[in-house]
């Protein structure tokens, strides 16, 4: 148990008095994979450690045995009130690819679905490609990861991408928030460059560059991702040739917006799971809902459609937020910090949202509203924060 006293003092006895309000679980960075997509960077992990993890494989399987135990649980652990939302709070997809989105829906609102890509009957990712890179599970070559005391498991690859997998779904009405990983490439490079756009279906994959190359690629990726299709055309290390396959391309926001809003992907419910019905045409990814009576939850959209991993506000979802939290508020402050006190039935707020206030400084200016300052998350939080009826989330 967390207790938070900035916004007031806690008294003694308070075990005894505590009203369960409202019980949320969150969900964070699931980041359901597709391992053996062309359009990776998994060989500059030397250089970024997020680049691959030798658990990349097993995404799905590890999202389904979390469904599982959510399910299992009769509420919270201090409360016990049963579970009111569960809210997974962006990069539910690592690569935006239709394919990453597909499982992740099925997995949280139940069904059954291979988590493969490319040939039907093998695996083609960089976890079978030799290079000591990586940890090479069915092989007994001595990689960096057996090294460091993984196992040698032979069929490991098979099972995990090849077998079908079966989730229960979620019980509880469920919410989505966007993140980085949900809009780009590795959720740093930008959308719309396009030779980088032809490789998720294509036929080329590299999967161990030289050192050099390796570094150039990892530094243009964080710096200048417009570089990356020439220093990638110079790479003179044989690549990979695998199995195309047209459910690797990647998602827009609005395709991944509207993929929620599809009746045949309700689930627990909500329809929509958050965005507004219409949002699969506006694009606008932030929302409010009641997660329990007096309480709402406000999601945000702090990914900068401008690429990069830092997040932002743009004007209009930043006057929006305000407005929710005046409209649910007796008290407030002004943008000159003078009390205001209105007629008003005071609801709790829960926001959330990818970033946290410390990432919020991605100050490019947002592709959709180029006309539109973005806004840094701390003045958000003080928004929050003036009205005594919120609590940040």
């Amino acid at each position: 148990m967390i207790v938070r006293g900035e916004l007031a003092e806690a008294r003694s006895g308070r075990e005894e008095r505590r009203t369960a309000l409202a019980s949320v679980v969150q969900l964070t960075d699931l980041h359901i994979l597709d391992a053996q997509s062309p359009m990776r960077f998994e060989y500059v992990h030397p250089l970024n450690g997020s680049a691959f993890r030798p658990h990349e494989t097993l995404t799905t399987q590890g999202l389904v045995s979390l469904v599982s135990r959510i399910n299992s649980l009769p509420g919270g652990p201090h409360t016990r009130r049963a579970f009111d939302a569960v809210v997974t709070t962006g990069d539910n997809t690592d690569n935006k690819e239709h394919a990453e989105l597909g499982w992740l829906l099925t997995a949280l609102n139940g069904g059954t679905f291979i988590p493969n890509t490319g040939a039907a009957d093998r695996y083609e990712g960089v976890q079978n490609s030799g290079a000591g890179l990586y940890w090479n599970p069915e092989s007994p070559i001595r990689d960096i990861y057996k090294k460091a005391g993984f196992p040698e498991m032979p069929g490991l690859l098979g099972a995990a991408a090849l077998t079908p997998v079966t989730s229960p779904g979620l019980r509880t009405p469920w919410y989505s928030v966007f993140g980085n990983h949900d809009d780009s490439i590795q959720g740093t490079i930008p959308s719309g460059i396009g030779p980088l756009e032809a490789m998720y279906t294509g036929s080329i994959k590299i999967e161990a560059p030289d050192s050099e190359h390796a570094r150039a690629i990892g530094s243009a990726a964080s710096s200048d991702p417009a570089a990356l299709p020439s220093i990638l055309a110079a790479v003179t290390t044989p690549p990979r040739i695998v199995t195309p396959d047209g459910n690797r391309a990647p998602f827009t926001p609005r395709q991944y917006i509207a993929a929620h809003l599809d009746p045949r992907n309700a689930g627990p419910g909500p329809v929509g799971h958050g965005f507004a019905p219409d949002a699969g045409e506006t694009g606008i990814g932030f929302y409010s809902f009641e997660i329990a009576p007096g309480v709402i939850g406000i999601s945000m959209d702090s990914t900068n459609r401008a690429g990069f991993v830092d997040g932002s506000l743009g004007e209009a979802q930043f006057r929006w937020i305000e407005q929710t939290l005046q409209a649910g508020s007796s008290r407030f402050f002004d943008v000159g910090g003078r009390p205001v006190t209105q007629s008003r039935q005071d609801t709790y707020f829960l926001l959330f949202s990818h970033h946290t206030s410390g990432t919020m400084d991605n100050l490019i200016p947002d592709p959709r509203i180029p006309a539109s300052a973005a806004t840094r998350a701390p003045s958000c939080w003080t928004c929050c924060t003036a009205s005594r009826t919120c609590s940040p989330g």
